[in-house]
């Protein structure tokens, strides 16, 4: 059939593309293979699962450690560990009986715990859950009690036993450093009994003022391996306390993400002699085995993912979560001597291939050097548009700002793509994946290079004949709404956008965020002055293009008081405005009925301001969306 690009028909809709998209992540090895599925379907409820076993509701396993959580779970011998969301305390959940609280009600909250069979103790990150927030490493028995273990530091992650119990390590760090910035990894002795632990002769490793380290790990031998960028990229090095320390095998490739979430990990041990790891080049992810011998070598797998995480080994088994242009995310187990790999969970869609928009690496001259992203032609085996017609182009921007778009599989693009739309992902100036300096690219020009790399890949796509420069939107949420309002308000090259809890007034954020980050907003936009926080801040910048918000009233990363702000002036200026509130959600939305809804409103709105009417489906009706000025 002949239609015009974006009013194409699509099987894929609104609800389709949320609700059959179940998140996996913190997979982890123990009895079998266990992980997380946070459920949209499910009010967003965060389910520990394994082959045979499945938490029961109400409970949703998750903490708000640092606001973004992560390191929800331990597993320990008989059964499990896991932060409960709804009353931030730990649960013990033994085969067989119902999860009972280990830890008592009160103001804390816990993440990233490590179970010592040594000791019978677990160690957790654990932090105040109301202001001021302080943080410390903690050692809890089975009884619950709680003995604090190290503290000093403003921040800790990621602790780490060796494998006879008698040393730990940690990284931590200090405010205003974010943790991708500047870190520091320490070891101590440990002495005690099961009653009580001390932390002795504590000792620097590695990280400092200019060196972000993250991921400790203690191989079989007693040796420490951890990741750092002291190089300027995220490679992985080798610690001990006579030799010193030594990289494992040098390479531009990335063996990290930025730490916003507690429990990531990117490679493991298997067996005596091999190290498994997930390294990024280019916004695309491998997965090699590395040879620990005098003269260490790398073989790269042939595999379907091009987005891979959560790497997880236990003696000759590994575990991974992986995910392509056609493969949803899935978690993948393999053992050695032989690689041979198979899926354990996920990975199968209904959705044709013919449907499916495959991802194309981009790359263009951006505001001070080359910038990388992935761009989706429209795609839809039942419709094609007139000669001559152009398609519309929708930027996404990721959010951190130092995250980074991959060409994993996403219904939500798919979406766009079915529908005749140019879908175009921006790793932009300050990404992640692109070694140090190009993160720090963007320190000091937050809210300028970003959104200008935006708008020349647009202009880019435009120039090469590839979109139709009538009908370019751009959308983002958190630090990626910013930098779309920012675009807005600075260019006249999108038509419209769509705000996802998007920050408006930097002066206000700078005031009210966060502990975890209250220095970083410093670090991007530059010391504080009223005159350039306005100058950065969408609220001040005279914006004229519409805009469509969608807000949690539960945020407290970006609190609603910022959108409401943008959107009452846009609505007093006379500018084409749309908001949607959600009572129910915090800083990223969780529910399946919210996700779809605002799919399917931030459609109609372009249609609506552009002038073409979008396919909404089998009933074909648009969502009823109250819009301002139009």
């Amino acid at each position: 059939m002949i239609g015009s690009y974006g009013t194409w028909r699509s099987p894929l809709t609104a609800d389709a593309a949320v609700a059959r998209t179940v998140g996996l992540s913190e997979v982890r090895l123990g009895d079998g293979v266990w992980w997380l599925e946070k459920r949209p379907a499910e009010e967003g409820r965060s389910v520990l699962v394994s082959a045979n076993r499945v938490l029961p509701p109400p409970f949703s396993v998750r903490n708000r450690v640092n606001e973004y959580g992560g390191g929800a779970y331990l597993l320990l011998p008989d059964g499990v560990l896991f932060t409960n969301d709804a009353d931030r305390r730990l649960y013990r959940w033994q085969w067989g009986e119902t999860p009972m609280p280990l830890t008592v009600a009160g103001p804390h909250q816990y993440a990233d715990g490590v179970w010592s069979e040594v000791w019978q103790q677990s160690i957790w990150v654990r932090e105040m859950a109301e202001p001021p927030g302080q943080q410390a490493l903690v050692a809890i028995g089975a009884d619950g009690a709680e003995e604090v273990v190290v503290t000093g530091a403003d921040f800790y992650a990621a602790p780490c036993w060796r494998g006879d119990g008698r040393q730990l390590a940690w990284v931590s760090w200090n405010a205003p450093a974010m943790p991708w910035d500047s870190s520091e990894l320490w070891v101590a002795d440990v002495e005690g009994d099961r009653g009580g632990l001390r932390l002795t002769a504590p000792r620097w490793v590695a990280g400092g003022a200019q060196e972000a380290v993250m991921q400790p790990l203690w191989a079989p031998n007693g040796d420490l391996y951890f990741v750092s960028d002291r190089a300027g990229w995220w490679n992985l090095y080798r610690w001990h306390p006579e030799h010193g320390t030594v990289a494992v095998y040098p390479i531009t490739a990335e063996f990290g993400h930025p730490p916003w979430v507690f429990g990531q990990r990117t490679y493991g041990f298997l067996g005596q002699r091999h190290l498994l790891a997930a390294y990024g080049q280019q916004g695309r992810w491998f997965l090699g085995l590395i040879g620990l011998g005098e003269s260490p070598s790398l073989q790269q797998f042939e595999l379907p993912f091009t987005q891979i995480a959560d790497v997880q080994c236990q003696g000759d088994r590994a575990v991974w979560i992986g995910s392509g242009p056609q493969t949803p995310p899935a978690i993948a187990a393999c053992a050695l001597p032989h690689f041979n790999w198979e899926i354990v969970q996920g990975g199968a869609t209904e959705w044709p291939s013919p449907l499916l928009s495959q991802p194309e690496p981009i790359e263009f001259q951006g505001g001070v050097g080359p910038v990388w992203g992935f761009c989706y032609p429209p795609q839809n085996p039942e419709w094609s548009a007139a000669t001559g017609e152009r398609p519309p182009l929708l930027v996404r921007c990721h959010g951190g700002p130092t995250g980074a778009r991959g060409d994993g599989f996403d219904l939500k693009v798919q979406f766009w793509t079915s529908r005749g739309f140019v879908v175009l992902d921006i790793n932009y100036s300050g990404s992640s994946g692109y070694g140090r300096p190009y993160r720090d690219r963007l320190v000091g020009e937050w809210g300028r290079l970003d959104w200008q790399d935006c708008v020349l890949g647009a202009q880019h796509l435009i120039r090469l004949g590839r979109v139709d420069g009538d009908r370019c939107f751009i959308t983002g949420s958190s630090a990626g709404g910013y930098t779309a309002l920012c675009a807005l308000a600075q260019s006249d090259v999108f038509r419209a956008g769509a705000s996802y809890y998007g920050i408006a007034d930097m002066e206000s954020l700078r005031a009210q965020t966060h502990r975890f980050e209250a220095g970083y907003i410093e670090r991007l936009v530059g010391p504080y002055t009223p005159e350039r926080y306005r100058e950065r801040s969408p609220l001040y910048q005279n914006l004229q293009r519409p805009v469509v918000f969608f807000q949690g009233l539960r945020d407290r990363v970006v609190p609603p008081s910022q959108t409401a702000a943008m959107v009452e002036s846009l609505r007093q200026r006379g500018i084409p405005v749309a908001c949607l509130t959600f009572a129910e959600e915090g800083h990223g939305f969780r529910r399946a009925e919210t996700q779809s809804a605002c799919l399917a409103a931030e459609l109609a709105f372009y249609g609506r301001v552009a002038g073409f009417r979008p396919d909404f489906g089998p009933d074909g009706r648009a969502p009823d969306l109250a819009i301002a000025n139009l």
